[in-house]
């Protein structure tokens, strides 16, 4: 993570990790996630959702130690088929791993905060890790926060409040258009 604090930041929590995803699009294929995607939409096959094991393994130690992983995705309206992809397919698994994940309108979370924010982790509701990005949403690694951690708790608590559960998006997008191949 290129002179990223995560690294010790997930070591050292001892209660919660809240995670903002606020990109679009984020570059893949660290874990050959890309290619399950490509093979997934080129035949429909379910994907392949043990590349992942690794971040399952963590949730399920966190989990047993009383710890919470928290993530909010914030979508753009129309999503591009892998955005749907990873939502539909990748993130139940981590839910079902003791993730719990929310979904917020890029809308919403717009009308929210009228200020840029870069993705961050905060970490037992006192150490923030800021990610940064790219343009093309590949990681260029870790940076210190340029906000007080009160301001970071704030967006947190608003984000969530204003989020819906993953259960419960999946579930309305499902019954509200079938025909989104990523949501299925």
């Amino acid at each position: 993570m290129n002179n990223s604090p995560l690294p010790k930041l997930f070591r050292e929590f001892e209660r919660e990790a809240f995670r903002l995803e606020s990109l679009p699009r984020y570059k893949i294929d660290s874990n050959g996630e890309y290619a399950e995607f490509l093979r997934y939409m080129e035949g429909g096959l379910i994907p392949n959702i043990e590349i992942n094991r690794e971040w399952y393994d963590n949730l399920d130690t966190w989990k047993t130690q009383g710890k919470r992983i928290l993530r909010v995705r914030v979508l753009p309206a129309i999503p591009d088929p892998y955005l749907g992809f990873e939502v539909g397919w990748y993130y139940p698994h981590s839910a079902e791993h003791g993730e719990e994940i929310f979904v917020l309108g890029e809308l919403e979370f717009k009308n929210l905060f009228s200020m840029p924010l870069h993705d961050f982790w905060i970490f037992d509701q006192k150490q923030v890790g800021v990610m940064l990005y790219d343009t093309g949403g590949e990681f260029l690694g870790g940076a210190e926060p340029t906000l007080p951690v009160d301001d970071y708790l704030h967006i947190r608590n608003r984000i969530l409040e204003e989020s819906l559960p993953l259960k419960d998006f999946l579930k309305a997008v499902r019954a509200a258009d079938n025909s989104y191949k990523g949501w299925q």
